[in-house]
């Protein structure tokens, strides 16, 4: 008893003391799970003090956990293991994060959360690490369908229904090689649509559209059934043709093929071998079909220009261009869809848009009046029973779609659908 009298008027063994005590009670508070341990929801766990906050103009995650009160070397930590998962300059004003603390104080754990549909958690690890897991929300997948005809346009059509702008598109980008949305439609065309939605916790998220039908007048009857990230007609026949319909999203035609057309630069009547698209400033110009760059550069009344040869005598060029893509240069190859540069008005022009030509053996062509040929690509034999199951759940929600002026609606869903709706890809944990 003496002894440790004498040894505890020691003033250095003392605080020796206290520092093994508070260790012993961090380590059994820790394996009794009043700290949660990496992995585990510390939603669960007891006694945490919740303080939440959003990311300023101009801020980081890094500042944001500092004015919370964390160390800089915490927020240091945080920030490393954060970046090796999540690209932070991809950090947005109004992004959401939380963090939990323990009742003495403790950092227990970070959520950053990018979007509405998933966070980021940050917890302390062993030694001075943070672990770093990506939670999902559930999501529960089901099948829309939208039926409707055109008085204006597709676009206003659609809106008008509520059918979100990313399917719009979709939907355009299905018919692409088919359809030229700005040209081709007419009033009283008729359209079908069947697509995937995740839905749950206030979160709507839009998907793949797995069936669609668009009948016209310009266009006829055209469908389109989605197996293995591929669309096919009802014949099993690829949609994709050998040159897209356009080489960019315009707003207009605003100068047509023609032999005689007055330019309104040089004053007077010349030859227009190609088509104008009217876009605005900075449009991504894409290349209509496979193929090599063979000149990419000033070209005179066209300025900045890029020519790509196709296969079969085809050349298309792409004039009046602000900039280059800078993956493609003479010589490279370039596929279906890859940009070849940006909207402008290079060279002998009056305001930005895309002269975009065409031509077969040397000789200048109306683009528009082409009859594309379809790819070759067919189903695989192997699939071609699980292909007729689609169609025939295809075809069998589309004639039985509901009322034209109905909103997008939950339609059953089918086996063979419902099984082609794709995988909800994971992030793995870290």
């Amino acid at each position: 008893m003496n002894f440790l009298r004498r040894l505890l008027a020691s003033e250095e063994t003392a605080g020796w003391l206290v520092a093994v005590l508070v260790m012993m009670t961090g380590v059994a508070l820790w394996e009794g799970g009043v700290f949660p341990k990496p992995g585990e929801n510390s939603s669960l766990l007891p006694d945490l003090v919740l303080s939440s906050g959003t990311i300023p103009s101009g801020g980081s995650v890094y500042q944001s956990v500092v004015k919370q009160g964390l160390t800089r070397q915490q927020a240091y930590r945080i920030d490393r293991a954060l970046g090796k998962v999540f690209r932070l300059s991809s950090t947005q004003p109004g992004d959401l994060y939380e963090i939990f603390r323990s009742t003495m104080g403790y950092f227990v754990e970070l959520r950053y959360w990018p979007n509405n549909l998933g966070y980021f958690s940050i917890k302390p690890s062993s030694g001075d690490q943070m672990v770093v897991v990506k939670e999902e929300l559930p999501l529960r997948e089901e099948l829309v369908g939208v039926k409707g005809t055109i008085q204006s346009s597709l676009w206003e059509a659609m809106v008008d229904q509520g059918v979100p702008p990313e399917t719009i598109y979709r939907f355009t980008e299905v018919f692409a090689w088919k359809i030229d949305f700005l040209t081709e439609p007419r009033r009283g065309d008729e359209y079908k649509m069947i697509w995937v939605r995740k839905s749950g916790t206030g979160v709507k998220q839009q998907g793949e559209v797995l069936c669609a039908q668009y009948k016209g007048r310009e266009t006829g009857e055209v469908f389109a059934f989605r197996l293995k990230d591929e669309y096919y007609d009802e014949a099993g026949r690829s949609l994709r043709s050998e040159f897209l319909r356009a080489p960019l999203n315009y707003r207009r035609i605003s100068s047509g093929f023609s032999n005689r057309r007055y330019h309104p630069v040089l004053r007077y009547y010349r030859p227009h071998h190609g088509i104008d698209y009217a876009a605005a400033y900075g449009t991504p110009a894409v290349s209509v079909g496979n193929g090599r760059v063979i000149a990419i550069g000033w070209d005179g009344g066209l300025g900045k220009a890029v020519r790509v040869r196709h296969q079969n005598g085809y050349v298309s060029i792409y004039g009046h261009l602000s900039r280059f893509s800078d993956k493609i240069h003479v010589g490279s190859s370039i596929q279906q869809g890859q940009l070849v540069g940006y909207v402008g008005s290079s060279g002998l022009s009056t305001g930005p848009h895309l002269h975009f030509g065409f031509e077969k053996d040397g000789r200048m062509m109306n683009f528009l009046s082409i009859k594309l040929k379809p790819a070759k690509k067919t189903v695989d034999p192997q699939d071609e029973r699980e292909f007729a199951q689609i169609k025939r759940e295809g075809y069998a929600i589309l004639s039985q779609m509901f009322r034209t002026s109905e909103e997008p609606k939950e339609v059953p869903a089918f086996q063979q659908l419902a099984s082609s709706i794709p995988a909800t890809k994971q992030t793995p944990s870290q």
